[in-house]
């Protein structure tokens, strides 16, 4: 059985093992672009949309959570993250030294 296969949940289960496991996910891809996408404002940019969006959802099907289940405070906190980043690779980029590029003719 495929990790995200939630079909042998009961039906009210399904939508929110599935948020679960959207976050799951949105987590691993956002601590690894912190450790390896230094610098680079589009894919933070783009994960504060996703991430924006997975927050939306969640907002919208509130009641499939249990309560104290904080998905949105967590996603809020990744949010945090990702606009750090991403600010501290725009402030880089326009006060900092651009990366020397050498070409080698083979």
């Amino acid at each position: 059985m495929a990790s995200n296969d939630f079909s042998h949940l009961p039906p009210e289960l399904q939508l929110l093992a599935g948020f679960r496991n959207a976050f799951h996910h949105m987590e691993s891809r956002v601590n690894t672009s912190l450790r390896e996408s230094y610098g680079d404002t589009i894919i933070f940019e783009r994960l504060e949309d996703e991430l924006n969006e997975l927050l939306r959802l969640a907002r919208s099907n509130f009641d499939v959570f249990p309560p104290g289940e904080g998905i949105g405070l967590e996603t809020n906190v990744l949010m945090g993250q990702v606009r750090q980043a991403r600010q501290h690779a725009v402030d880089a980029s326009h006060h900092g030294h651009p990366i020397v590029i050498e070409i080698e003719k083979t």
